[in-house]
């Protein structure tokens, strides 16, 4: 079983879900919000809370769902609600993923970078051809 939550500050909105008991989740935005070692400290949601000086996170309960729907079910919540505090996608098909993935290796292979024996500019994926070919020493 999950839940599908929500947190309001100021008319702004942030939606969770959770596979733990929604109060324990609650514990956990509470503890991290104020915790500059966590990670997340400086994400949208918990900034938002220290500008507007919240002393408590509350967790709303939107809907308990099985547990695998729970990311789908999220990311439709975030669709139609379109909270401003949340920054990354709950759900994301295969079909993103490929495409996420595509543009990622775009920009990856124009990178530039030089060889660290001549240091000469190329493309950073074409270094390695590069020493093998120019700079490959006979044993």
């Amino acid at each position: 079983m999950g839940f599908i939550y929500k947190i309001e500050i100021d008319n702004e909105l942030y939606i969770g879900s959770t596979k733990q008991k929604l109060l324990k989740r609650q514990a956990d935005h509470n503890y991290e919000f104020n915790n500059s070692n966590r990670k997340d400290y400086n994400n949208p949601l918990y900034r938002f809370c220290r500008e507007k000086k919240v002393k408590k996170i509350i967790c709303e309960l939107i809907e308990k769902v099985e547990n695998d729907e729970l990311l789908l079910l999220e990311q439709e919540y975030i669709n139609m609600l379109e909270p401003k505090l949340n920054t990354n996608r709950a759900f994301i098909t295969n079909k993103e993923k490929i495409e996420y993935k595509r543009k990622q290796n775009k920009i990856n292979n124009k990178k530039k970078s030089n060889c660290p024996i001549c240091n000469k500019e190329m493309l950073k994926n074409h270094i390695n051809r590069h020493i093998n070919t120019f700079h490959k020493t006979d044993n």
